[in-house]
């Protein structure tokens, strides 16, 4: 049986929201490059939570990296970019 590791991580574009975030939830990890977490092989699958228009590439490249994908709402923002 594997054991699950949870781990946060938060990308923000804003340095100083960052720091903020750093040190109010110190358990965390922080970045500014969401790559930098699909690269950690530690890392079996991601979570997206962030502007539709940004889904579907952040997800494709997921997918691509082997991670598993959850996406909190719709997949993409338009037909075009669809996977089936």
């Amino acid at each position: 049986m594997k054991l699950i590791t949870l781990r946060w991580w938060l990308q923000r574009l804003v340095p100083e929201r960052l720091g903020r975030m750093q040190k109010r939830y110190p358990g965390i990890t922080c970045t500014q490059n969401y790559e930098e977490l699909l690269r950690d092989p530690s890392i079996d699958a991601v979570v997206i939570a962030t502007p539709v228009s940004t889904h579907y590439p952040i997800a494709r490249q997921a997918l691509e990296y082997g991670k598993h994908v959850m996406i909190e709402k719709p997949i993409a923002d338009r037909a075009s970019r669809r996977w089936i």
